[in-house]
């Protein structure tokens, strides 16, 4: 049987990739038994359909520089998350 690690990766991926079939029947498996995993899966399920909902194709301005120097604090903020 997968582990919750195991699940939860596997949720994610099945939202870019179709799952074959042993992963598929891991997966259900898996969620019948743990309440915890088969949770989160309707929360991916739940912020997917949001964002497909209130989302559009032109939602973010291309045209509008980030003001002052926001590019590079997100740019710091990305760095210190990926070197802890």
């Amino acid at each position: 049987m997968l582990t919750c690690k195991e699940t939860s990766q596997l949720i994610s991926q099945a939202q870019e990739r179709k799952l074959g079939l042993r992963e598929r029947f891991s997966l259900r498996i898996h969620l019948w038994a743990c309440s915890s995993c088969s949770h989160f899966e309707q929360q991916i399920k739940s912020l997917r359909s949001a964002l497909k909902t209130h989302s559009t194709p032109n939602s973010l301005p291309d045209d509008k520089p980030l003001p002052g120097d926001a590019h590079e604090r997100i740019l710091n903020a990305i760095r210190n998350q990926t070197s802890e």
